[in-house]
């Protein structure tokens, strides 16, 4: 006997799996679909460059993820998820972030906004 769906989602991204959840806590039949080989679409880790340096896929995502009251209801860590955050994350020149006056500065971003708001000198 085949199951009945309620609804199928195209794409097991951060988007296509939140709306899955939300209709399968609500009692409906849910398929997911997801064409690459693991799920999670940008908001995935994978080793890009070399054995053992992991990066994020598409850095716009995690940001948003620990700010996500959705995702904060859910018990991420209980199904394995780990959202890990750097102490840095990048180090940018402070003429990119910033006014050309304040060329030769870098900037370090961090946790603490206030931290991350003072230029590190050369």
């Amino acid at each position: 006997m085949s199951l009945q769906l309620d609804a199928v989602v195209v794409g097991a991204g951060p988007n296509g799996l939140a709306a899955a959840i939300t209709l399968a806590v609500t009692g409906r039949a849910v398929r997911v679909y997801e064409a690459a080989a693991t799920p999670g679409g940008g908001c995935r880790t994978a080793e890009l460059t070399l054995p053992g340096f992991r990066h994020d896929v598409c850095s716009a995502v995690h940001p948003l993820a620990l700010a996500s009251p959705f995702l904060r209801r859910l018990d991420l860590p209980a199904h394995g998820v780990r959202l890990l955050q750097p102490t840095v994350a990048l180090r940018i020149r402070s003429t990119v972030a910033a006014p050309p006056r304040c060329s030769g500065r870098w900037s370090r971003p961090r946790p603490d906004s206030t931290a991350t708001a003072r230029p590190t000198p050369r």
